[in-house]
This record gives C-alpha cells, structure tokens and sequence, in this order.
C-alpha cells in the first residue's frame, strides 16, 4: 500500500515539477525543486525509491526520461493485484493507508502554503538576471494547480483521485491564505480611514495590493480548480472521486462564504442526493449541514465573524426538501441520521415554517419511533419532533433565569412528558387501530432516545415529574396543543405506563442484570458499593411510595397492572429496610399479593410472582413480611385446591358421564396456574409442608384419575352418536355445489357477459366477493379433506376425501390468474390458497396444479416470492421428486404461455403502425423468454447451495434433465394424434432454461455421461424424422442444442463419436409414452401428455394443437438461438 502511495505521489510530483525545457539552468531548477520537495513530503519513501534506482540521477534525467517515468509508474498501477488497497478504496482502508493518505493530503496543503507563506502572497516579477524565478507565490500554486488538472482525466482511478485530492488542497491552502489576507484587509482599512498624511498614501497602496492579491486568488480558486477539476470529476464514475468533490466543495463554503456560498455551487449538493452511492449521498447531506454546524459552533466559541448567512441556503434547501425527506428512509443507514439532522437545522433555522405538508411531517417524525432505524437515527429525529412540541420551547436554564420556583420547574416537565406521551399515542393510533393493537412498546425506542440527548436527558429520571403526569391524566393532546379523540387519550394512558416502565428499566437495568438486583446486599445484611448509588435509591423512594395509589388507580385495567407489576422488582432492597417506609412497603406487598389472587391474565401473574419473590430476597430487614405473604398466598390456593378437587370427587357420581361444571372447572384451572406460575419463581414444596405435600399430590392424582375416566366416557358418547357418513356426505356435496355456482358466475364474468351498464360495477363487485369466499373455502376443503384420505383405514375419514377435484383445480387456477400480481391480495388470496392445499395433499399432488405456484417466482411482489420459497422448503422436505415434477410442469407451462404469445408473422403489405406493433410484441415476447431463463434459474437454486441440500433428489435429477431433453426434440400433435410438421422443432428452445440444471449433473461423470448419451440419442432422431429441414432446423438446433450441452462436453471432440452412431437404429419416436417417475423417465409420462389442468374438464383433452390453434404458428431461427 505505501509503494502504492509513493508511487502516485512521485508520479504527481514528476509531473508537475516537469517544466518548460528552455535552458540547462531550467532543468536544475528543476532538480532542486524537486529534491526540496520530496524531502518536505513527510520523508516518505518517495526519495528512497529514487535514490536507490540508479538509473534515474536526479541531475543528468532530461525530459524524454521524465515523460518515461510516469509512463512505468502508471503502467505498474494499471497491472496491481486486487489485493492491493487503491487510494480510492476508503471503506476496506487500513491504518496505515489513512495515516498515508493523510500525510498526501499534508504535503500538498504544505507545498502551497510554503509557497504563498514565502512569497508573502504577493506576485514577484522575475529579474533581467535571472533566467527564471523559484516564484514561490500565487503564479507558481497557479502553475502547481494547471499541471495537476492535465492528470484529473486519466483512466486510473487512482490518478483521478490522487490528482483531485492535490488540486483541493493546494486550493483549501490558497483559501486559508484568502481568509488570512482578509482580516489582514480589514484591519488596513480600519487604519486607513484613521490615517492621515504619508501613512494613508502607503496604507492605500497596501489595501489595493492586497484587494488585487485577493482576487488573484479566488480567480484561481473558482477557475482552474473548480472550473475544470470539480465540474468533470463530480460526475465521475469512481463514487469516491464524487465523494472527494462534495467533501472539498462544503469545505470551500465555509471558508470563503462571499465566494461559494450561492445556488451556483449549492445545487450540486441537491443533485448528488439523488446519486446510486450511499458515500455520496452522505457527503452531500454533510455538506449541505456543514454551513448549519459550522455557524452554531462559531456561536458557541464567540467567534462568528457573521460570514456565514444561512438565509444564502434557503432556495436550494426548499427545492430539494422531498429529496433531503426521503433520505432519511434511505436503504443505507448511514445516510439517514445525517438527513435527520439537516431537517433538524432547516426546523432550527426557520426554513420548514412554512411547510404544510403532512405527508413531510409524518414521514420525519416517524424515524423517532421506527424500530429499524439505528439509535443515533431515532436521537435525531427525537429531537426533530421535541423541536415542533410547543411544552418544549422553554427549558429548565430559562425557567431558573426567570427566578421560577422548583415546583414550577417540575410543572415544566410535567408537561414535557405529557406532550411527549400525547405525540407518541397520537403517531401509533390510526383511525381503524384499536386501543389493545396500539404499539405502545415503542414507547421504549422514545425513552432510550431521551436519554441519549444531553439537553433532555434529565425528563427521563425525574421520577415524581413522570408519577405526576401519571396522577394528573391530562387529556391528550396534538403536537399543536390540539384535544386529540377519545381512543388516543386511552392509548396515552398505557403510553405514560410504558414511559415510567421504560425510565425504570434504562435506569436500574433488567431483572437478570447482576450489577443491580443481585450482589446490592451481601448475605450477612452489609449494604455494598454497587447498591450506594443515590439515583438508584431516589427512584426505589419514588417508587416505592407511588405504587400502592397507582394500583387502586388502575385495579381494573390489566393492561396497566402487567405494567405496573413488574416495578416492584427494579426496587433497590436497602430502601425496603429504612423505617420510613415501613407502611409503603406493607402496603405494596399486600397490593402485589391481592392482584396475585384477583388476576386471571397469565402475563400479570409472572410480573406479580417475580415481584413477589424480589421483596422475599435481598436480606433487608422485611423479608420475614414478604415471605410471610407469600406463604399466605400458597396456604389460600392449597386450601382452594383442595376444597375444588373434594367437592368435584364428590359430585362426579351424581352427574352423568361427560357432563362438566364449567365454574368449578375454571376455578380449578386458575388455581392450578396460580400455583404453577409461583412454583417457578420460588420453593413452593417448601412452605407447604411434607405431610401436606403427599395429600395434595394425592388429591391431584384422584382428581386426574376421575377425569380421565370421564374423559373416556365422554369419548364412548361421541363415538355413539358421532355423524353418519351420509350426513357427512350431504355436507360436502351442499359446499361444492355452492363453490360450483360461484365458478360458474365467475366464468361467465371471464367471459365477458354482456350485462347492463348501470348493473355492471355492482355485479362484477359481487363476483369478485364470491370468488374470493369460493377460493378461500375451496382451500379449507381440499386441506381438510385431502386426497390421499382415500386410503385411510377409517370409514368416515374415506368417505370425506376429495377424490375427485378437477373442477375445483381449473376453476381455482383460473381465478388465481385473474388476480394482479402485483396486488397483496395476490399472496394472501392466491398463492397462500392453494399452497395449503398442495401441502396437504403433497402425497397425491397435481403436478401442474403445483407449477402453477411455482412459476410466480418471478414477476410477483417479494412478498410473494417468500412464500413461494418457503413452500418449496416444506414440499422438499416432504418429497423432493414430486418437487422436481412439479418445476418441471412449471417450466413447460410458462414455456407453452410463451410459445402461445407468439406473435403473428406480418404479410407482404403492412403499415408502419403494423409494424411498429409487431415490433414492440417481438420485444414483449423476448422478454418472456427471459423471464422463463430467469424462473428456471431460481428453481434450480432453490434446491441447494453447491450440492443439492436433499441427496435422495440426485437420482431424479437425471430423469428430470433427460425428460426435459425428450420434450425439446418431441413434436406437438394434431388433433388425430399425428405429428404437426408446422410445429416440429418449436421446442427446441426448451433447451435454454432446461440448461441451468445441468450444474447439478456435470459433478458427477457417470450422471453427465448418461445424460450425454440420452441427449446424442435424441438429437439423432430428430435430424432423422421426416419433417427435418436443414435450412429451418439446423440453426436453431446449433443455437440452443450446442449451447446447451456444451456445458457438459465439447462437441468438436465428441464428433467422431457421433459418426460412429449414426449406425445405430433409431430408438422409439419421440412422442412415445413411458413411466411418470422422474428417476426412471424414458420417454415423456402420462401427466406431462395431459393439458394444462385448468384447460381440462371431465377428462376431456381442450389443448389447442388442432386447426386453429396458436402453438400452430412456425417457430423458426429468427432469432431465438440469440437469446
């Protein structure tokens, strides 16, 4: 990487120090500039790398020789190894390359700005005397710049970087100097107009000269640097060199304002936002932020001199405003905060006042509550929103400024928290969102972010101001102090619960952190360090004293008390201990125990249990209390157990076999869960007692024994007057006659039934909806019911399958490809249906009816496609044959839909819009043809990474492939039966997607013999049928043929072979019927030779190969071998 470095370093450095060749005197300057700064460059390796080839000598090296060396140096960067690090490569740079590239950066800075330091800034005239000058001012950084820019266009990213990286500094150098001479400008004019006599005459001459510097320098500055290098390399290919010409221009800006801070220069950072690379995008928005930052932080260290006028940015920051908010949901998370946090300035500065858009304002705001978001990104936008909240627009400082009272103080941020909960309820209450669906767990996301913001963070740990905001319920409101409804003010509720919950949690940590609920207090009683912590004991305080009146607040709200619940376990025990708070701790612990016995949600139960068994440990000096309610507790639900279970025994004789109390049994239940629940959280054996033990466990097993018994003659009951298979049967044959009926209405809709205008909408909405119902219980049936029930031992189980659902296939199909696929009902409606079905009926499945799902791997939402995969996933597992069968049937069926969309050949005469549509169809059709490339593609990777993830499928691999083979050379048929000469070799082209499985068999030399072999066969018997014609045929065979088992063997080499062949006698024609097993295919099986099963019906055969129809029309080589 260094050499690397060097090496464009001494390509820079020879070339610009390369100068006129006039004189010998010239050339020596030149030596000596050189040598002076090669040694000024940080004593890299530059020097070293010349001085040790001694065919260079810096003194004897004329102009030819110089030219050569950067030829070599460039040639040897264009010949690196990929594992070289490029100077542009910045996300894979390692330390020592950024230590480099920093020190390049230095040495240019410093060339320019010796050079300008020497020479004063002021332009020196050479001498007769002399034959040149070192001219170290403006004219010679000018000369530096002109010579870099010949390298900016140069095919080497690494010189295009290097270059423009050389050029910026030597400009940031010129501007440093521009805003030195400035002041010094000033402060000559303050004297100026205070001068008087002799003294004005020569402060007069200095102020011109240094005007007259000035503008020389920005001259340069705006010409030759961001005149020619910035304006052709922000557009460059390399996102780094784009990145590099944001970086310097925002650099730019805030060094000389007058000069750069326009639209002119502005709206490059406003196009680039709209750039393919992520590192772009966030140079951008840094930038345009930088004028913002670099102001505010002028104003913090009192130095704003007031060059900066932000107002300057007004018309570019409104133009790109929907670009600047859809960068904060950019796909690359490094990009969002810095989006965020240009929103938060314009906020800030005025810019969004005026901004009326709603959609602007939800989508910001939402990225403070966005789960996915990362945590600096919620921090900002937090922020964002804390900026709109009118509660927020006066903080604590101006408050205690104002000679306001603690209390008040507390009312601010009462208020504070109040607004914050009302934007939180108000952003995840929707108008169709019910209370109970709301997320108020994002809650957290909000509190977290909080914490994170120094200026807010203390709302997040003022205990008694968030208990107050609890206490008080104010009514919710909106960002704009708006009464919001009624559903959003019961949201906002649970929301305050959640804030403190949340406060609590980020404060004292989770119940399994050990730095804070175990180790507080040693066994012998002795308070330790970690428990000390007097924020941890404030809030134990505040807590312990608020919980007992919040539970009688919200003793009816479980929504509340799950919350509430789990406080008490965050506690720091010592508190538990001080006489103090004696009562609030009896009256949390009988609190805690009561809702423990009152409650019937599972979830407060837990909390309540671990909360329990938190106060009975620690070694505080109540524990005695807590264990003692706990064993209350166990004592009350032994005794109710005990009293259900006896009185249960007792009147089990009385009642008739399967007759049930429902109010015993579900007291017994929650009893039973009650108990089952504390038992985990503590030693329940233990307080119960070992005699006591063996009777209850007694109790339990009699109890158990009684209801297995009356399990047993309930079963006897039901089995005694379960249905009849005839009743069964009606059922069955009621719900398929009424799916029939809507089919039938559907078909006739698929029709284009001619029905009356003012019917029409209201009737097709009525298909759509019964359509939709018929689906959906056509799905419940065929899963219920499944196919393969045929064969259960069950009479009844037999008598329900569907055996005979083909008219339940073609009419599901068609519906599912009436759907839009880009619609989400497509998934849920469609493909959701009926892969149910295969799924449950896989061991008898219909193998097209499974294509069908299959070929919507492509061209369907993603959401799609994850089902799709998934279902693949099951179907392997269960049987990955059928699985190959059914991508089989999947691939034929879209490749006849392609053979059927063949466009119509044009005749002798046609017009230009003839023309024109035929065109665009021919486009349409190579499109599909891809799209069968890239749907085969995907099947076939979906079997494995590498080697097939089931080893059972190899075997069929090889009858798959080969019956694929036999499909391409086949002939379609004519209604008689007869082989179609139009048609003969339309298949052909089958070969392209079939090819992407031949990853699969070229591993295993047997396997790819055999298939070599089978496919030599068939292409024999082709070239040897009847209707073979070597002009038609031949180049469309070569095409997809060659390319197909060219993967597999080269067939130059295998020519001889295929002559020794050729005397073989032809095997059965390729129409000829044979087994269906994938891993023994022959010849083409009978589920390949019926018709798509949407087009067949009563077992009749509707495929259209007789007179008429579109599979009819000649494929021929008029390009399909190109594809």
């Amino acid at each position: 990487m260094i050499l690397t470095m060097t090496k464009i370093s001494l390509t820079l450095t020879l070339k610009i120090m390369t100068t006129r060749t006039s004189s010998k005197g010239s050339k020596r300057s030149r030596k000596q500039n050189l040598n002076t700064t090669i040694v000024a460059s940080s004593k890299t390796s530059t020097a070293t790398l010349v001085q040790k080839n001694e065919k260079y000598k810096l003194e004897d090296i004329d102009d030819d020789e110089w030219a050569s060396m950067i030829t070599n140096v460039v040639a040897d960067m264009q010949k690196a190894t990929t594992s070289q690090v490029l100077v542009t490569a910045r996300r894979a740079a390692t330390k020592v390359n950024a230590k480099f590239l920093d020190s390049f950066k230095n040495f240019w800075f410093s060339v320019a700005d010796a050079a300008l330091s020497e020479g004063s800034g002021a332009s020196k005239k050479s001498g007769s005397g002399a034959p040149t000058s070192a001219r170290l001012d403006v004219e010679l950084v000018k000369d530096l710049i002109l010579r870099v820019t010949e390298l900016v266009g140069v095919g080497q990213p690494d010189i295009r970087f290097a270059s423009s990286l050389a050029a910026f500094e030597m400009s940031r150098a010129v501007l440093t100097k521009i805003v030195s001479l400035s002041n010094n400008l000033a402060i000559a004019e303050r004297q100026l107009k205070a001068a008087t006599g002799a003294r004005q005459g020569s402060l007069k001459t200095q102020v011109e000269s240094l005007k007259r510097v000035i503008a020389e320098m920005e001259e340069l500055v705006t010409g030759p640097v961001y005149s020619v290098v910035f304006m052709h390399r922000y557009r460059d290919s390399n996102e780094f060199i784009r990145t590099l010409c944001m970086e310097n221009l925002s650099t730019s800006i805030v060094l000389r304002p007058s000069l750069f801070l326009q639209d002119k220069y502005l709206k490059y950072f406003g196009w680039m936002l709209s750039d393919s690379s992520a590192e772009v995008r966030r140079a951008a928005l840094v930038a345009l932020n930088l004028p913002f930052d670099t102001l505010k932080q002028r104003i913090e260290n009192g130095s704003d001199d007031g060059s900066i006028d932000l107002s300057d940015m007004s018309n570019v920051c409104m133009k790109f405003l929907d670009r600047i908010a859809g960068c904060s949901l950019d796909a690359n998370v490094d990009v969002q905060p810095h989006a965020m946090a240009l929103l938060l300035s314009l906020l800030r500065e005025g810019f969004l006042d005026e901004v009326e858009n709603e959609k602007f304002w939800d989508q910001a705001n939402f990225c403070a509550i966005n789960p996915k978001a990362t945590e600096e990104m919620r921090a900002t936008s937090l922020q964002f929103v804390i900026e709109q909240i009118e509660a927020f627009d006066d903080d604590e400082e101006e408050l205690a400024a104002q000679g306001i009272n603690s209390g008040d103080e507390e009312r601010a941020i009462v208020a504070k928290v109040d607004a914050l909960a009302s934007w939180i309820a108000s952003s995840i209450t929707g108008p169709d969102t019910a209370v109970e669906k709301a997320r108020v767990r994002l809650t957290d996301l909000v509190v977290e972010s909080l914490r994170s913001i120094p200026d807010q963070a203390g709302i997040a740990t003022n205990w008694s101001a968030i208990l107050r905001a609890i206490n008080e319920d104010a009514v919710a409101t909106t960002k704009d102090n708006a009464t919001a409804d009624t559903k959003v003010d019961e949201v906002k509720q649970l929301v305050l619960m959640r804030f403190l919950l949340a406060a609590v949690k980020c404060e004292v940590g989770d119940i399994g952190d050990a730095e804070f609920l175990t180790g507080t207090i040693s066994k012998k009683g002795k308070i330790t360090k970690k428990g000390t912590g007097v924020a941890h004991e404030n809030l134990s305080v505040e807590m312990l004293k608020a919980l007992p009146e919040l539970f009688v607040k919200f003793s009816g709200d479980s929504r509340m008390l799950t919350q509430l619940a789990s406080l008490p376990r965050y506690l720091i025990h010592s508190v538990f201990s001080l006489p103090q708070r004696k009562k609030e701790f009896l009256s949390l612990l009988k609190q805690t125990g009561d809702l423990y016995l009152k409650s019937t949600d599972e979830t407060v139960l837990m909390q309540c249990a671990m909360s329990l068994t938190h106060m009975t440990e620690g070694g505080h000096t109540r524990v005695t209390d807590a264990q003692n309610q706990v064993q209350k507790i166990i004592d009350g639900l032994n005794k109710k157990i005990s009293d259900l279970v006896a009185r249960k025994l007792s009147t089990t004789k009385k009642k008739k076999k399967g007759e049930v109390d429902q109010d015993s049994e579900f007291a017994l239940g929650l009893a039973l869960t009650q108990l089952r629940i504390l038992a985990k959280r503590g030693d329940v054996a233990g307080m119960i007692g070992d005699d006591e033990i063996e009777d209850f466990i007694a109790t339990l097993s009699e109890c158990a024994e009684s209801r297995i018994k009356g399990a047993k003659g309930s079963n006897q009951t039901l089995a005694e007057s379960s249905v009849v298979v005839k009743e069964i049967m009606a059922i069955n044959t009621v719900f398929l006659g009424l799916v029939d009926l809507c089919y039938e209405a559907f078909e006739l809709k698929a029709d284009g039934a001619d029905w009356e205008q003012d019917k029409d909408s209201e009737f097709m909405q009525f298909l759509t909806v019964t359509q939709r119902a018929a689906c959906g219980t056509v799905s419940d049936l065929r899963s219920i019911c499944a196919k393969g029930l045929k064969n259960a031992a069950n009479k009844t189980l037999r008598a329900v399958a569907l055996v005979d659902d083909s008219r339940l296939l073609n009419c599901l199909a068609k519906y599912i490809k009436s759907l839009d696929k880009s619609d989400s009902s497509f998934t849920q409606e469609g493909l959701l249906a009926i892969s149910r079905i295969l799924i449950a009926n896989w061991d008898v499945v219909n193998r097209r009816e499974a294509g069908i799902v299959l070929s919507n791997i492509t061209g369907a939402s993603g959401e799609a496609t994850k089902m799709i995969s998934a279902f693949m996933k099951v179907a392997k597992a269960k049987d990955g044959v059928k699985l190959l069968e059914a991508h089989m049937a999947s691939l034929r069926q879209s490749f006849e839909e392609w053979q059927a969309a063949q466009p119509d050949e044009l005749g002798e005469k046609f017009t230009d819009d003839e023309m024109d549509e035929f065109t665009e169809k021919e486009e349409q059709h190579e499109v599909m043809y891809n799209g069968l490339r890239t749907q085969a593609s995907k099947l076939s990777g979906s079997l494995g990474v590498g080697k097939l993830s089931n080893p059972k499928m190899m075997p069929a691999m090889v009858g798959f492939v080969k019956e694929g083979i036999r499909y391409a050379f086949s002939c379609p048929k004519k209604a008689g039966g007869e082989d179609d000469e139009e048609q003969f070799g339309d298949r052909l082209s089958f070969l392209g997607p079939l090819k992407t499985y031949l990853n699969w068999i070229k591993k295993n030399q047997m396997q790819k013999n055999e298939i070599i072999a089978d496919y030599e066969v068939k292409e024999m018997v082709f070239k040897n049928h009847i209707f073979y014609n070597e002009e038609v045929h031949a180049e469309v065979l070569k095409a997809f043929g060659d390319d197909f088992i060219g993967i597999l063997v080269n067939r130059k080499r295998a020519a001889s072979q295929m002559t020794s062949d050729a005397s073989m006698p032809p095997p059965a024609p390729a129409s000829s019927k044979g087994s269906s097993a994938l891993d023994s295919v022959v010849e083409e099986g009978a589920e390949y030779e019926k018709g798509m099963f949407d087009d067949v019906e009563g077992g009749k055969d509707k495929r259209g190969e007789g007179e008429g129809s579109a599979s009819k029309r000649r494929r021929t080589s008029r390009g399909e071998g190109t594809q």
